[in-house]
């Protein structure tokens, strides 16, 4: 049986770039599916301007952007905390590739681009992981415009010749192309965009100033760093260049 390995990223300039994938099978995407819809109808019962389709976005949701304007940060960490739930109830596991692009910057150059082998780093986790559970896994990642169609032959070439650097691999576990989707159209992808925020900003600013935004920002960062495989340094990872 194969699983799907959801893709979508975070990133700050200059800081840090996450890069996040939510690996589950069948079952797990279409229950987590259900939910997220689910709770999008309850978001629009409570306010009849918002929307639809309203998608989950994390950067909008925690700074009550567009359609979230409509809610106080009470509301929206508690929609947000019940969409995370979706990872424990539906067994979805989380690998994550971040790098910390200051640190990158000063030993690769500035003009150095991490999302290349960002995207390789995570995949050979990806393969590593699907390997441990005698699984194979299809790659659906967020829309990219400038990077999509390099990726894609990128795979084709990394399946067959293998990736390069100190993890390097044929991509055996992987099956087929990358294949990019619109996130308004993947509560999947939603949900990868919800942990990466959670990910990229609790790297970011380690303590909110504020007491409720903090408790609310430990708690998400626990249920994702709590669905990352063993051996957690394995499966979340830090680039430093």
């Amino acid at each position: 049986m194969a699983l799907l390995f959801h893709i979508d990223e975070s990133i700050e300039s200059n800081r840090f770039h996450v890069h996040l994938g939510l690996l589950a099978d069948g079952p797990g995407v279409a229950g987590a599916t259900t939910r997220l819809e689910t709770l999008a109808d309850q978001v629009r019962q409570q306010q009849a301007l918002v929307p639809y389709p309203l998608e989950f976005h994390g950067y909008e949701m925690l700074q009550r952007v567009g359609a979230w304007s409509w809610f106080s940060y009470a509301e929206i960490f508690g929609f947000y905390e019940e969409a995370l739930r979706a990872l424990q109830l539906f067994d979805i596991e989380v690998i994550i590739r971040a790098a910390d692009l200051d640190a990158v910057s000063r030993r690769r150059g500035a003009s150095f681009d991490v999302y290349e082998p960002m995207f390789s780093n995570l995949l050979e986790r990806l393969n590593e992981r699907c390997r441990n559970r005698c699984e194979h896994g299809l790659v659906v990642a967020d829309e990219q415009q400038q990077y999509g169609p390099v990726l894609q032959k990128l795979l084709y070439r990394w399946q067959r010749t293998g990736t390069g650097g100190y993890r390097a691999q044929v991509l055996d576990r992987v099956l087929d192309a990358a294949h990019f989707v619109d996130s308004k159209l993947s509560r999947m992808i939603q949900l990868a965009d919800l942990a990466a925020y959670v990910e990229r900003r609790r790297r970011a600013t380690p303590h909110e100033s504020h007491s409720q935004a903090e408790a609310a920002m430990a708690r998400f960062h626990q249920m994702v760093t709590a669905a990352v495989p063993s051996p957690q340094g394995q499966y979340r990872t830090l680039w430093v260049g």
